[in-house]
């Protein structure tokens, strides 16, 4: 229990310890950004990985070697991933795009950097986990996915978690 609150706090701590720290990247509304570039590659992998996920929640089988490892909280664990990483992917390109416009910036950046920090962090321990224990498949810890598709997946998602943090941290009003 310990521990969930701690992952708890820390949500919550990060976006109120940025808007402190750097009070301009929360300032003004979405629509007065200064520069926007175009396609955020980052935000379309996040939106691809979050795509896989929910289908594995829901049931699908493309991907899975190991069906019968699934339980309760790998359904429940995978959803929530997925809707992290479908709502960072979002917000990051929301701020890209300035649409909706007028909508305050500390709405998706806050949405933004959540999203961010779940692809990379849940992914960056699921990769490990991928690459060095299931490869000695000990009974009790063999993962469900297929380990070629988990580890590109986790891959992806680390590699999209950092850029859309780097992306967010870019990502500055033209008034502050």
């Amino acid at each position: 229990m310990q521990l969930r609150g701690h992952g708890v706090g820390l949500a919550v701590a990060l976006p109120a310890y940025a808007r402190r720290r750097r009070p301009e990247l929360f300032a003004g509304r979405v629509g007065d950004a200064a520069v926007r570039t175009g396609v955020v590659w980052p935000a379309a992998v996040g939106a691809v990985v979050g795509a896989v996920w929910p289908y594995w929640a829901l049931g699908g089988s493309w991907g899975i070697d190991h069906p019968a490892r699934w339980n309760t909280d790998g359904y429940l664990l995978t959803s929530l991933g997925a809707f992290w990483a479908l709502v960072g992917s979002a917000a990051v390109r929301t701020l890209e795009r300035a649409r909706p416009a007028r909508l305050p910036r500390r709405i998706p950046l806050a949405l933004g950097w959540l999203g961010s920090g779940s692809l990379f962090t849940w992914s960056a321990w699921k990769l490990l986990l991928t690459v060095f224990a299931a490869p000695a498949a000990p009974a009790d810890a063999l993962v469900p996915e297929n380990l070629a598709v988990a580890g590109v997946l986790h891959c992806a998602a680390v590699l999209a978690g950092a850029g859309m943090a780097r992306r967010l941290v870019r990502s500055r009003p033209a008034v502050a």
